[in-house]
């Protein structure tokens, strides 16, 4: 850890004060360290502004091998390409923090390619909403 240098003052020949460091009383460490009360403040603003996460679950079984993907409208999603969802205990989940209380317009996809039937579907941010598209 590194420790208090000594500084000392000389005065110059035109009456200005200079420092020097005695550099054989710093001791230094690979491991430099913001101060503690600092960090906290940084972990509590982060916290306090946390983004709500808006959560699409579909329960939809669409056949071994194949992915479902999500396009849409808001929260970075697309109507031209679709963004991959994730399989988890027989549901198809996509989640964003990203929403920033815009509405997110969507619908699903087989393999990016097979439309799900009805309408587009529409969540408002922040929300959950679990659904069971047919194809």
């Amino acid at each position: 850890m590194a420790t208090k240098s000594t500084i000392k003052k000389n005065t110059t020949n035109k009456g200005k004060a200079a420092t020097r460091v005695d550099a054989t009383k710093v001791k230094t460490s690979s491991k430099a360290k913001a101060p503690a009360k600092k960090k906290t403040a940084a972990k509590r603003k982060t916290s306090s502004k946390s983004a709500k996460v808006t959560t699409i679950r579909a329960h939809v079984d669409i056949g071994w091998g194949n992915r479902l993907f999500i396009r849409g409208n808001g929260a970075g999603l697309k109507w031209e390409i679709g963004q991959e969802m994730d399989w988890s205990d027989g549901n198809w989940t996509w989640s964003t923090a990203n929403a920033n209380g815009e509405g997110i317009e969507f619908k699903f996809l087989i393999n990016d390619e097979v439309w799900s039937e009805g309408g587009n579907l529409v969540i408002s941010s922040g929300e959950s909403y679990t659904t069971t598209p047919e194809f």
